[in-house]
């Protein structure tokens, strides 16, 4: 009876379908197709799939839709994350520079300084007066996107990397020209501004 009473137990398990993890969603029935539903930051969202309810083996093919839809939204999360940690990250690591550089009686240059400190110093190239408003203008469209606060020593490859995907929807003589104002600019005034290297190089 023992045993019997087991094998029934068995059975009667196998029969229950498995539940789906949480957040992976579900499918429903929606006029004869297979709608494929979950839940998006507190917001429930419903896509209908070409699979029909009726057809054997839409199914597998509407829950593979469906898992490849949710793990879009989760690598979005953790996109979203992953770049508030890297913000925040990167505001410790200026104030720790900004502390390094106190401790140390360097007074730090920020990006708003920088400017001015350029066309002030003798190792710039020396142009005429429209072109230096022209590279000023190219060099402060750097400091509007990072932030005048932010310290000199903070532009790093990784930032010069973000900023040249800015200006990649851009044409390409801009694209050029920027960046070749910028690693000029560096060169010039880079390492009396507390520049290790020159990250446009």
């Amino acid at each position: 009876m023992i045993c019997n009473g087991g094998e029934m137990e068995t059975n009667r398990k196998s029969t229950v379908k498995r539940r789906r993890p949480k957040g992976s969603g579900k499918l429903v029935a929606r006029y004869g197709k297979w709608a494929m539903r979950w839940v998006a930051n507190g917001r429930v969202v419903q896509e209908t799939t070409p699979f029909l309810v009726e057809v054997k083996g839409d199914r597998a093919k509407a829950l593979k839709m469906l898992d490849e839809r949710t793990e879009i939204w989760r690598l979005k999360n953790e996109q979203t994350r992953l770049r508030v940690l890297i913000a925040q990250a990167e505001s410790v690591e200026e104030r720790i520079r900004k502390l390094q550089a106190i401790a140390a009686g360097v007074k730090p240059v920020t990006l708003g300084e920088f400017v001015d400190l350029w066309k002030s110093s003798p190792r710039r190239k020396d142009c005429s007066a429209e072109m230096l408003a022209t590279y000023a203008s190219q060099i402060s469209a750097f400091v509007a996107w990072a932030g005048e606060g932010v310290d000199v020593r903070a532009v790093d490859d990784a930032m010069a990397e973000r900023y040249a995907r800015h200006l990649a929807n851009k044409s390409g003589g801009t694209y050029n020209k920027h960046l070749n104002t910028l690693e000029a600019a560096w060169k010039a005034v880079g390492r009396s501004a507390g520049a290790e290297g020159n990250p446009w190089a």
